[in-house]
Formats: C-alpha cells, structure tokens, sequence
C-alpha cells in the first residue's frame, strides 16, 4: 500500500490485532526510511517518558512512567507511546553493540512489527534482545565491513505484574559508508 511516496523505502509493519482490532484496518504502510540519532533520544521517544534504565549489547531495559499525557482516549496508554519505548530500547541495543563504531547516518530503521496483547497501565517496562546470528558478526574490524548487516531485535513490554503488554519485533540495517 502506497502513500504516494516516491522511492518511499522498506515497508514498516504495523498490523493491528487484538484489543486494537477493526474491520478495514491497513496492516501495512510505506514511509520513507529513518535514521537514527547519533546521541540522545528523538523528540516523540522523549515526550514519551521513555528512559534507559539498564544498557549493555545484549540486552536494554526501557522504563515508561504512568502518565496521564500518554494515555489514549480511554485511558490506557497509546500505542504511539508503547512502539515509542520499544523503538528506543531496540535502538540503544544497536548503539551499545556497535560501540565507538556507531554513526548515526550508518543506521536505518528497516522494518518493525507490533502486536498488542494487554492494555497497558500503570509504569511500564520494555527490554529489548537481539535475535538472530548477525549479531555475533559484531563489532566489526573495519567501517567498510558494517555495510548490509541487518540486526533484529526482540522486545517485549510488561506492565508492573510482569503480564505482557505487547511484543515488538525491529530490523535495523546498516549502511555502507559513504565514500
């Protein structure tokens, strides 16, 4: 499904099920690929209160308050906010196995997927893994070798009582450098 986007990039999933569920819903939508930023946290990760509480390159845990400003029209919190901390706690995995080699025009966001499970109230916890034997190519000898490796992550939210809220799968590619 297009968006009129011409060269609108890799195809970013984001299927609608569960609690979300409705007839007619797009699973699918084509945006323009993203880059990731070089330190800190995107404006929309920050305004969602996401914040690292525990990083290493094989696993980050992202902590996300109860906030009244994150919750949807019936008060549980908004996908949006959900995909947010996911999207920042698989990213600082990528940033923290990549080390000194991290660049942030090397790093695309490929594809993501989501699937709700649970409303999610009250402060929530997100940790993200990597999946998958690309990862163990990591870190490189040279910049020159970083160029087509595609790292997936898994990442999952949980409420307070340990009930997951929702999963989220995040492939990242990484560029080759620019000559």
């Amino acid at each position: 499904m297009g968006l009129g986007i011409p060269n609108a990039g890799p195809t970013h999933k984001f299927p609608v099920t569960g609690l979300y569920a409705f007839a007619g819903a797009p699973t699918t939508r084509r945006f323009p690929p993203m880059t990731a930023p070089a330190t800190g946290t995107e404006p929309f990760v920050a305004y969602t209160r996401a914040s690292i509480a525990e990083v290493s390159p094989t696993r980050v845990v992202v902590e996300q308050p109860a906030a009244p400003e994150l919750d949807n029209h019936v008060g549980v919190r908004h996908a949006s906010a959900l995909h947010g901390a996911g999207y920042e706690a698989s990213r600082a995995l990528v940033v923290a196995a990549l080390g000194e080699q991290y660049r942030s025009e090397d790093l695309r966001l490929e594809e993501s997927e989501i699937s709700y499970t649970a409303v999610g109230l009250g402060p929530l916890t997100t940790t993200a893994e990597p999946t998958g034997e690309e990862w163990d190519r990591l870190p490189v000898e040279s910049a020159e070798d970083m160029g087509g490796i595609t790292l997936t992550s898994a990442v999952t939210t949980t409420n307070q009582e340990g009930k997951v809220v929702a999963n989220l799968r995040v492939r990242w590619i990484l560029a080759p450098p620019k000559a």
